[in-house]
């Protein structure tokens, strides 16, 4: 990673609130920083708002069972249903 990547993914890891949108639509997993990011905020107690179209169960397929637990602890999930 470069630099200037590590110095944004550290600014998003620290930032007081962060909102994460639409994960899972991201193409690639190999190179994705979100789980980093969940289990990194998660460590340190920090805000972390997140939209998303899976379902528990598709993120934890996504991006394994320990990021799904995080992502999901102490969360209030509102399913918004589109007519």
């Amino acid at each position: 990673m470069r630099a200037v990547q590590l110095a944004e993914l550290e600014a998003t890891i620290q930032a007081p609130v962060l909102l994460l949108d639409d994960v899972g639509a991201e193409p690639s997993i190999a190179s994705n920083a979100v789980p980093e990011v969940i289990q990194e905020r998660h460590a340190e107690q920090r805000v972390t708002w997140i939209t998303t179209g899976l379902s528990p169960k598709e993120v934890a397929e996504r991006y394994g069972g320990g990021i799904a637990r995080r992502a999901m602890e102490h969360a209030s999930i509102v399913n918004v249903v589109c007519s």
